[in-house]
């Protein structure tokens, strides 16, 4: 592999299949591609395809290890590795509790804690571990809600070998709009149900919804109930598709074979599925000012009003009903944006960093 750079990350999962955090899987590869030697610790492990210079270690969630044996086998591996300097920095992603445990032995070794994070949520561990940390990286600068001069912002990382234009389209019976994300109301589905009525029903437009996510918990399996409720009284059953979860690397061709990608949520910065439908060349109707100073006089045919039902009908019928040459204009506009956050233009910015950073720079 590259570099010289010797790091041990500290992640959540490690899961080729995991609907959610099966991206993690392709930032170990890309991220091994550029240094020495990496070592991963993985809250869980499930199926995976590594580098040869990766070596994989888990806290034993996926064997139901409890807390205090989770505790001890992440101890068990991090420390030694830390305190014998056998990496050079100590990269936590999206887990801050373990930038707070390891941050003992980081401090005894002299070994720099980088810590990603991209969640607006704000949790007193975090704070803590904002503290200890030597930098934080971060996707965008809504990602993080801890105003600091350690912060660095740095793109999410799209695998834009994975998420591609097709090369055959296969389009489907009828004009399709997808959306991606864990069943939430934080996700807003409801307005793209009220939008759904509105476009089947009072517009008699022949159009499908497919939504690609789990519920999770119990709060948005209640959700997921509404919302059920709501489309059987529109009678959109056929309509509306919840396909479920479906393994990171599987998302692409959902992607493809759609007409349409929509997302609901205002707040939280650039979200990822935007920018994976974006790297497949799919028009996107979004309802955040995030992209605003990119998409140029497409902003007034894409962005709809927050929770704006009839506002969102309008911009997809705006987009089912776009002229090809224009449609294509779009689609080239907005590859060129999800090249902008290509993983391994992140992992270059991250390994970067990592070197400044265990030379003793900023």
């Amino acid at each position: 592999m590259g570099g010289v750079l010797r790091v041990l990350m500290i992640t959540q999962k490690v899961d080729l299949d995991d609907d959610v955090l099966g991206f993690t899987h392709t930032c170990v590869n890309k991220l091994a591609e550029q240094v020495a030697q990496l070592h991963v610790v993985a809250l869980s492990v499930g199926r995976h395809q590594l580098c040869d210079n990766v070596t994989l270690y888990s806290m034993g969630k996926e064997r139901r290890a409890g807390r205090l044996w989770r505790f001890v086998n992440f101890h068990r591996v991090a420390a030694p590795l830390i305190l014998s300097r056998q990496v050079d920095v100590a990269f936590v992603h999206m887990c801050p509790i373990y930038a707070v445990l390891a941050a003992p032995w980081a401090r005894l070794a002299g070994v720099p804690i980088v810590m990603w994070y991209s969640h607006a949520h704000v949790s007193t561990t975090l704070r803590l571990a904002h503290a200890l940390s030597t930098r934080v990286l971060t996707a965008s600068p809504e990602s993080y809600s801890l105003p600091s001069d350690k912060v660095d912002v740095m793109g999410h990382g799209i695998d834009l070998q994975a998420f591609h234009p097709a090369e055959f389209p296969s389009p489907s019976l009828r004009p399709r709009v997808i959306t991606v994300g864990r069943i939430s109301p934080v996700k807003d589905y409801v307005t793209m149900i009220e939008s759904a009525n509105r476009l089947v029903n009072e517009m008699h437009r022949d159009v499908e919804f497919q939504i690609i996510g789990a519920a999770p918990t119990q709060e948005s399996r209640v959700y997921f109930d509404d919302l059920r409720t709501r489309m059987a009284a529109y009678g959109l059953k056929d309509r509306v598709v919840f396909v479920g979860s479906v393994p990171n690397w599987e998302t692409p061709r959902y992607y493809q074979q759609a007409d349409v990608f929509v997302n609901m949520q205002a707040k939280g910065g650039v979200g990822k599925a935007v920018l994976e439908a974006m790297a497949c060349g799919m028009p996107c109707v979004l309802c955040t000012s995030a992209f605003n100073g990119q998409l140029g006089d497409f902003v007034s045919e894409v962005i709809f009003r927050e929770k704006d039902a009839e506002d969102l009908a309008q911009k997809l019928v705006n987009v089912l009903d776009m002229g090809l040459e224009r449609r294509r204009e779009l689609s080239r506009l907005v590859r060129r944006i999800a090249a902008q956050h290509s993983v391994d233009r992140l992992m270059e910015q991250m390994v970067a960093l990592f070197a400044a950073r265990a030379q003793g720079g900023r």
